[in-house]
């Protein structure tokens, strides 16, 4: 009997994910030029190769917490930058009439922007 190499399948198999989950598989392959299947080993490689000895972070909820952490931090740092875009933005329109004329110009590329990630 021919030995098979480490690594290779012996037979496919179809992974049933549900539905939203799957769709989300499926835009990250597309995003990425590769496969659901390439997609599925590389978050199942990184969750039990890489994520656990990363910077010392050993449990899931050390996981979280580090990365609440950091969603915090950036959520700071950017409303610092919505700060700065809007007092540059009301500078720049001089009146409060041209910048709510701005902002809905803002609003509307926001959306369109929202249905094309979408």
């Amino acid at each position: 009997m021919k030995r098979q190499k480490a690594g290779t399948p012996k037979a496919r198999f179809d992974l049933r994910l549900p539905a939203d989950l799957d769709t989300k598989v499926q835009k990250i392959a597309t995003r990425a030029g590769t496969t659901r299947t390439a997609v599925l080993v590389a978050a199942v490689e990184r969750f039990i190769y890489a994520e656990d000895t990363q910077a010392g972070v050993e449990t899931i909820h050390e996981r979280v917490a580090a990365l609440t952490v950091g969603q915090d931090r950036m959520m700071w740092e950017l409303l610092e930058v919505r700060a700065y875009l809007d007092t540059l933005a009301q500078t720049i329109c001089g009146s409060q009439g041209k910048f709510d004329a701005f902002l809905a110009a803002v609003d509307k590329v926001k959306s369109e922007l929202a249905e094309d990630a979408g």
